[in-house]
């Protein structure tokens, strides 16, 4: 369970971020849209924890540690910055206010895989490249690029709810279905009580 907080002031105004109501874990929401030509539209999700509970070897909690280097090299991505340059330009480029300048910033990641338990596999950051990375790819030649983009999504489970809302069964596919946006799929299922 979590909820939004207002903002953290190190990281700038904002409502950016999210607070675990069990913990002191604090997150930033991270939603990339792709950009490149293949995979033009499609989106990959991901979260930058700030603070944890566990104590990093610094003193800070782990979290922000990894957090810290995490946001570091979004901005070395999208200045297009080696991260041991230590010019006054490349400190004066990684000033920032706060994390609402980097909306709409280009960065070069490699996606991953996350397996979770009892849900499908998503796509996840697995490294944001930098210049220092030979696959690293200096700003976007796809920025105009218009191909058509058909949302789709693959349907595995089927809940039933009340007129309440309630969740009052699941039903589970044997093989996944795909749906595009403009599919309108019925389903009929059968009570095994």
């Amino acid at each position: 369970m979590s909820k939004n907080i207002d903002s953290i002031l190190e990281f700038g105004e904002g409502v950016f971020f999210k607070k675990s109501q069990t913990s002191s874990a604090k997150w930033l929401e991270l939603e990339l849209t792709i950009i490149s030509e293949n995979f033009y539209g499609r989106k990959v999700w991901d979260k930058i924890f700030v603070d944890g509970d566990t104590p990093g070897k610094s003193g800070m909690p782990k979290a922000k540690e990894i957090g810290l280097k995490t946001l570091r090299r979004i901005l070395d991505s999208a200045f297009n910055l080696n991260s041991n340059d230590n010019s006054d330009v490349a400190k004066s480029k990684r000033q920032i206010s706060g994390i609402g300048d980097l909306i709409s910033k280009e960065i070069c990641f490699k996606v991953g895989v996350a397996e979770s338990n009892g849900y499908s596999p998503k796509n996840k950051i697995k490294w944001i490249l930098t210049p220092d990375d030979k696959e690293y790819v200096v700003g976007s030649s796809y920025s105009d690029y218009a191909a058509p983009f058909k949302r789709q999504v693959f349907i595995s489970r089927i809940g039933v709810y009340d007129q309440y809302k309630n969740l009052v069964g699941l039903a589970t596919l044997s093989k996944p279905i795909l749906k595009n946006d403009t599919d309108d799929i019925s389903f009929k299922l059968k009570m095994d009580i």
